[in-house]
């Protein structure tokens, strides 16, 4: 696809998605798809290359509270350190938050919370701004239009429940969330997380 299309970032991430729908054997296609979509939470801090060189796209970026966040990053294999994953999400944060200000109706911020909450509600708000109708689907969650039970392998998740994010939040001891509000007390107010744990 790039020897096609010639080699730029916004040429090469398009061939990215649309080589790797291709290669999907199994995946349900209706026909009408029209919107790729990726996930990897650091990308944010270059969303600015890509909304500029990809004129047509939007960037949706999911900020999680931080206490469950971290919680369900120390029962990965190699989790980072506190300090170390508290400076990431930090900085994902200031990048979201700096570009939407650049980019307002094309860099998108939902908290994972409310996705959790009402996804339906949620992520058809952000769909209505980019002209595209909520599918049913977002109810719940599926992998290739089939209803998933648990979420897991994706993650640590199994369960995207409010109930099931608050308790991952309070496996932390009283000195570990405080010691994530004191790296993230400046996003706290912002994403209405002050009074979360």
């Amino acid at each position: 696809y790039v020897g096609e299309s010639g080699r730029s970032r916004a040429n090469n991430v398009a061939a990215f998605f649309r080589a790797t729908f291709d290669a999907w054997k199994d995946y349900k296609r209706t026909g009408e798809q029209s919107v790729y979509v990726g996930y990897s939470p650091i990308i944010v801090v270059d969303a600015d290359k890509i909304l500029s060189e990809i004129p047509g796209a939007h960037f949706l970026h999911v900020v999680r509270n931080p206490w469950s966040a971290y919680a369900d990053t120390k029962k990965r294999p190699l989790p980072l350190a506190l300090r170390h994953y508290m400076t990431g999400w930090t900085l994902n944060q200031y990048f979201a938050l700096y570009f939407q200000s650049k980019f307002p109706d094309r860099l998108h911020i939902v908290r994972a919370e409310d996705v959790m909450a009402d996804s339906y509600a949620t992520l058809g708000s952000v769909l209505g701004k980019l002209g595209l109708e909520p599918a049913e689907s977002l109810r719940k969650p599926t992998w290739n239009g089939t209803e998933l039970e648990e979420v897991y392998p994706w993650g640590t998740l199994r369960k995207v429940t409010p109930a099931d994010n608050k308790a991952t939040a309070e496996e932390l001891s009283p000195t570990e969330r405080d010691e994530i509000r004191a790296y993230t007390w400046q996003y706290l107010d912002v994403f209405d997380y002050r009074s979360f744990v």
